[in-house]
């Protein structure tokens, strides 16, 4: 079982489990949770991955002894996703099998000022950032 990892600037790393770490790890983890992740290796990636949810030049490596530890409270200061914006022009055109995920989704033609929005379902405001993309036809 793979998984992208995410720290609190919003830097990603592919992880690696091999198949006893993950059977134990399988229902520790929990996506939107926060964890501090102890005894794994940081190892470059490896260039015969199928393909890269995220690119980075290095990538975690679980193994046996890997521990993770649940951190509470945390969650508001890390980001939940993580995405990289590539102009089109940096877009390669796909040969043979794709090493990297790609989803085109449209062009971006307006993003808004970060504004704070309020919910009576959250105690605290969000922070709001509106993206108008268009469709490529």
């Amino acid at each position: 079982m793979d998984l992208v990892v995410l720290d609190s600037q919003g830097n990603h790393m592919y992880v690696q489990r091999p198949p006893q770490a993950a059977k134990r790890l399988q229902h520790e983890l929990e996506e939107g949770k926060v964890y501090m992740k102890t005894k794994f290796n940081c190892i470059e990636s490896k260039p015969t991955l199928r393909f890269r949810a995220v690119e980075s030049p290095y990538m975690i490596q679980f193994t046996r002894f890997s521990n993770v530890v649940l951190r509470p409270g945390l969650e508001a200061d890390y980001p939940f996703c993580t995405y990289n914006l590539v102009p089109f022009e940096d877009i390669r055109r796909p040969r043979g099998r794709p090493v990297h995920f790609l989803d085109v989704i449209g062009r971006i033609t307006n993003v808004s000022d970060v504004i704070p929005i309020h919910s009576s379902h959250q105690p605290e405001p969000s922070s709001t950032r509106t993206i108008i993309l268009t469709d490529l036809q």
